[in-house]
Formats: structure tokens, sequence, C-alpha cells
């Protein structure tokens, strides 16, 4: 075990085990990426796609980034962070899709979806610039276990996507619990109105409803895991060294994702005969 609080054993055949992880929920993401028939989710996959693929680029040096130019720890560092402020916004955006249909059951506006997919751009973007200024600063990113992250000084972390998404992750958890409160009691004046809107905007009410559900425990996870982040900041807690609890929840996300969504007719691409 490691002395610097890792709380699994820092040896090479975890690492295995987890990059074959990340491996796996690269397939499910891809799939889903394909499979999809939403926008949303299709960027919700193809951001997952892309973070499963950019920590497996550290097995180009057989896990030892150490032999890594300088120049690719640092892409791979930001990509990072990049990839997992992409998931976010998508994440939100889906919660806010449940909110909007359940609780205030009003239609979709053109003029707002253009705005959410703006957002999802340049969110990333702005957010991974500030990031990259502020680590030439102060040389954050740096060898991490299985790939480069952000490791000191611990503040910077608080830009990264355990930090600012506490801020995201906070209106999708009271918008999931809203919806959430709603579903499991079957307010029936409110579902008969978003059954209403459902087959209005051609989807399948219980399908949909499903996915409101299942939706539920990733936006709190991920809500946990920014606050914990937030305590060992605050703390002074240093990164941990070796694979932790948040190096084994990030290489599921792919899987986790395909098991609650990508099983869902009412997401999957509708073939032409």
């Amino acid at each position: 075990m490691s002395n610097s609080g890792s709380i699994f054993d820092d040896s090479e055949p975890l690492n295995v085990f987890v990059y074959t992880l990340w491996s796996i929920s690269l397939v499910c993401a891809i799939y889903m990426t394909i499979a999809f028939n939403r926008k949303i989710m299709k960027i919700f996959s193809i951001s997952i796609a892309l973070m499963s693929l950019n920590v497996l680029l550290s097995t180009i040096w057989g896990n030892d980034l150490s032999k890594a130019p300088r120049q690719f720890c640092i892409a791979q560092g930001l990509m990072l962070q990049f990839t997992a402020y992409m998931t976010s916004m998508a994440a939100l955006y889906f919660t806010w899709e449940s909110y909007r249909l359940i609780v205030l059951k009003i239609k979709k506006s053109s003029t707002f979806i253009k705005s959410v997919y703006s957002l999802m751009i340049a969110y990333p973007i702005i957010m991974t610039s500030i990031l990259a200024l502020i680590s030439s600063e102060f040389n954050s990113i740096n060898v991490h276990t299985l790939c480069c992250d952000i490791t000191n000084p611990s503040w910077v972390r608080l830009f990264g996507y355990a930090g600012v998404n506490v801020l995201i992750a906070i209106p999708g958890a009271y918008w999931s619990g809203r919806v959430a409160w709603i579903v499991f009691n079957h307010s029936d004046k409110t579902l008969r109105t978003f059954s209403t809107l459902a087959v209005s905007q051609e989807r399948d009410p219980s399908t949909v409803l499903i996915n409101i559900k299942n939706a539920v425990n990733p936006t709190v996870i991920s809500l946990i895991a920014s606050i914990n982040t937030w305590i060992d900041i605050f703390l002074n807690v240093p990164l941990q060294i070796g694979v932790s609890g948040n190096d084994v929840a990030g290489s599921i996300i792919g899987i986790v994702v395909f098991i609650i969504f990508g099983t869902a007719g009412e997401n999957i691409q509708k073939r032409s005969k």
C-alpha cells in the first residue's frame, strides 16, 4: 500500500486491470457514438471515448511516462481536463432535459438548443485555456500513476475537472433530485403532462422515465467526487500516488453509461429498412 494515502496497492497487475477497464470503456463509448440517435448522447459518448483513448496513450511507454516527451505529458494532462469538462457539460444538459420535461413541462426551443451546443464547445475550450496558462506558470502538470495530470500546487486542481465541475454538478444534482422526487412519487398530473410532451417529440415516455431514474446516480456520484477534491485541497492533502478510487471510477464511466443508456431502444439509432 502506498504511504501517500492511495487506497489501492500500486502494483503492475492493478495498473493493467485499470487500463483494461479503460479499454472496455473506449469500446463501449465508440459503440454508443455510432448507435445513439440523439446528438447530446453522441457528444457525451465522444467525450468519453476521447478521455479513454487519452489515458490509454500512456501504454505507448509501458506506463513509464518518465520516458515520454514533456510536450506529450502536458498535452495529455490538458486533454484529460478538456474531455472531462465536455463530459460534465453533456451530463448537465441531460439532467436539464429531464428537468425541463418533468418539472417545467415546456417544449424545446431551437434557439436554446443552439446556445447549449455552443456552450458545450466554448466552456471546455475556455477552461482548458485558463488551466493551460496557470499550469505553465506553476509547472502543474506532471507524471501521475496512469497518465499525466495536475499534481501541484494543490490549489490548481480547483481549476481542473474535479474542482470547478462541482459548480456544474450542484445544479445537475438539484435538477435530478427534483425529477427523481416526482418520478418516484408518481405525480399523476405531472407525468401525464410529461407523457404528452415526450410523445409530441417522438420519444417513448416509459423509456425516457427509465433513463431519468438511472441518470440520478451518476450525477450524485460526480457531485460527491468533486466535493471530496475540494476538501482534500483545503486540507492541503497531496494528490495520491498510485491507483486511487477516482482512477477506477474514471475507467468505468464508459461501461456504466453503456449499461444505463446503451441498451435502451429509445436511444438507439433507428435504421431504415
